[in-house]
């Protein structure tokens, strides 16, 4: 009995544990209602969120570089680093939070109009920042009620299609999609 409950006990601390590390990569992701039809979006990235994504794509990199004075794929980490890393970590911290906003949206079901748009007074710096912040604009849609009973009627119209209707519709599709071909002759 004793075996059983060290058994137990030591596979819920490695859950536990588990949880902890999982919840400790996972990004700070919040959304605020400014009021009933905008709100912002704020995503908080740490350094542990982005790096294995640049170490990753640092190496890459370097297997496909050519620089003089090295083989191909031979070229120092360090060099690859100073002269790409600051690009490389943009690209890959852009990506990561293109995924994750979609990602958060999606999950909650936020019901939002157009595209989330980066608020325009934010300093980042993502050489110096390793730990970066950011907000977005969101437009949500406003939430509409449609309540139709048998008292409401609504209109209905008739209308009468004549060869002038169906000559001048035959005009504007021509003029909008028609295009001007040379030809030797013609009928």
């Amino acid at each position: 009995n004793d075996l059983v409950d060290a058994f137990i006990f030591n596979e819920e601390k490695r859950i536990i544990n588990n949880s902890l590390k999982i919840k400790l990569s996972e990004m700070d992701i919040s959304l605020q209602n400014v009021d009933k039809v905008s709100a912002k979006l704020t995503v908080k990235l740490e350094k542990a969120d982005y790096q294995e994504k640049v170490e990753k794509a640092l190496k890459t990199f370097r297997q496909k570089a050519n620089m003089p004075g090295f083989r191909p794929g031979m070229v120092p980490m360090g060099i690859i680093k100073k002269q790409y890393g600051t690009a490389v970590k943009a690209e890959e911290v852009n990506k990561l939070l293109q995924e994750k906003v979609y990602e958060y949206l999606r999950e909650n079901k936020v019901n939002m109009l157009g595209e989330p748009l980066p608020v325009a007074d934010q300093n980042i710096d993502i050489v110096a920042q390793d730990d970066i912040e950011f907000v977005f604009d969101i437009a949500l849609a406003p939430e509409l009620e449609v309540v139709l009973d048998s008292n409401d009627k609504v209109a209905y119209y008739n209308i009468d299609v004549n060869d002038d209707i169906v000559n001048r519709q035959i005009s504007m599709y021509t003029q909008r999609a028609g295009k001007y071909e040379k030809v030797d002759s013609y009928q």
